[in-house]
């Protein structure tokens, strides 16, 4: 494991712990939970994990990591950080806009066509995503896009609060 992946993980996962200490400014719970991620230029296909940390009513700081496997024609792994903005929201249905950046470590890195590729760069990305579900589970899908390569990803999946789902497993029912 090379030693900027144990940085940006590990500085994900400490911005994970300590943001779960901010008292949330909004309704939302905080969320985590896995993803799968497809590059269509690249037509690779990868996996993903990120939190969901409230802040703010309608805002949302959102760490994730996202991993293409070397099946993939382009083996590499990314550390970064976005923030949701939700634009609308009807009933169980959210939609919002993303912005954010992105650490990215291109593994099996070689010269291509785009100049703007190097072995480590720092991407900024913009997108729009919705997620439907209760507090306690929702899935999501979002559409994003690497300004700097010019790429567009579709990442899908599912985010859990754990508080919200063992306060449901051990609430008695004749206080709730």
């Amino acid at each position: 494991m090379s030693h900027i992946f144990k940085h940006s993980l590990g500085a994900i996962v400490y911005f994970v712990v300590c943001s779960m200490a901010l008292p949330a400014q909004s309704q939302e719970k905080f969320t985590i939970g896995p993803s799968i991620v497809y590059n269509f230029p690249v037509q690779g296909i990868g996996f993903g994990l990120r939190a969901q940390i409230p802040v703010m009513d309608r805002v949302q700081i959102v760490p994730q990591f996202k991993y293409l496997p070397s099946y993939n024609v382009i083996n590499e792994y990314y550390g970064g950080i976005n923030i949701h903005y939700l634009v609308y929201r009807y009933k169980s249905i959210d939609l919002y806009a993303a912005a954010g950046g992105m650490y990215n470590r291109w593994i099996n890195y070689a010269p291509s066509e785009n100049a703007n590729s190097k072995k480590s760069n720092i991407l900024p990305e913009a997108g729009i995503g919705t997620s439907l579900g209760s507090e306690d589970i929702r899935g999501f899908v979002e559409l994003k896009y690497n300004v700097l390569w010019n790429e567009s990803y579709l990442e899908a999946g599912i985010l859990f609060s754990p508080l919200g789902l063992l306060q449901k497993k051990y609430t008695c029912p004749t206080y709730y």
